[in-house]
């Protein structure tokens, strides 16, 4: 797995961030539409990064899972329901975040750990930040570098248990931040 340290990943995070900022005010929209991010826009930071579809309170689906993000959780997650493994308090959350993400819009600096089966943890410093499907679905998008890894790199990957946001902080998109 490659990690990079949190300063490396932090200054990753802020050019991800200013280029969705760049490409949002090149399309003229408020939010960002999933059409005008376009692979070649993001190639540099496509490997650490995950695409959601937020379908409903109960359903979010990983449309896009990015190769280190679906080496770091031991399986593609593509076509998963990322809720299926969060706890309800952890749904409230999401589901809170999200909302006011797509309310002003905004979006978040965050630190997720992943929980593997066998206990073990991984963390990852991310932003995440709200799109728009072709017909007006909310989209989410998180970026995130792995800054530390499972201790015991040498043995088969244990399966993912669940990813938790640990840490958050809102992100001015040049419309302000939730109180």
């Amino acid at each position: 797995m490659k990690v990079v340290s949190k300063q490396v990943a932090d200054d990753q995070i802020k050019e991800f961030f200013a280029l969705y900022i760049s490409l949002r005010d090149a399309a003229g929209d408020r939010i960002l539409a999933r059409q005008d991010m376009t692979i070649r826009a993001v190639s540099a930071y496509a490997a650490d990064m995950t695409i959601v579809e937020m379908v409903n309170d109960e359903e979010w689906i990983v449309r896009l899972n990015g190769t280190r993000h679906s080496d770091s959780a031991s399986t593609d997650r593509t076509g998963h329901n990322t809720l299926a493994t969060c706890s309800p308090e952890e749904r409230v959350m999401r589901r809170g975040i999200a909302e006011k993400m797509f309310a002003l819009p905004c979006g978040i600096f965050a630190v997720l750990v992943q929980t593997y089966e066998d206990g073990s943890k991984a963390t990852l410093h991310t932003t995440t930040l709200p799109l728009l499907g072709k017909s007006g679905e909310k989209l989410i998008v998180t970026y995130g570098p792995l800054v530390e890894d499972i201790e015991d790199t040498y043995r088969p990957r244990p399966a993912l248990r669940s990813i938790e946001v640990v840490e958050h902080t809102f992100a001015d998109l040049g419309y302000g931040v939730p109180e």
